[in-house]
């Protein structure tokens, strides 16, 4: 952790929503709808930066948000969401898909 932000805070906030703003930015692209896929490692992740970008057709997991023991450091999200919370959040703004 460095400075109140930890890495998988840093990969959703900047990484993620910073690549998706980028694209934005390409000729053509601007305006087409974005489908996030996470991998099983970045499931949270990718379910934050999806909550957080505008414009989020669908969001395909490897698997369901995991507790906040099992899943990446974010700095107290599990005083404010379940991950059950998280996915009923994203169902109400886009497609959410889980393979298994």
């Amino acid at each position: 952790m460095l400075l109140g932000q930890t890495l998988a805070g840093m990969q959703a906030w900047w990484d993620t929503c910073r690549a998706a703003e980028a694209v934005r930015q390409i000729a053509g692209f601007a305006r087409l709808p974005l489908h996030f896929h996470a991998s099983p490692s970045m499931t949270e992740v990718g379910a934050f930066a999806a909550l957080f970008e505008p414009d989020v057709a669908s969001l395909t997991l490897a698997n369901e948000p995991r507790s906040d023991k099992e899943a990446s450091d974010f700095l107290n999200w599990s005083r404010i969401v379940t991950p059950q919370q998280l996915l009923a959040l994203a169902r109400q703004r886009f497609v959410v898909n889980i393979r298994r």
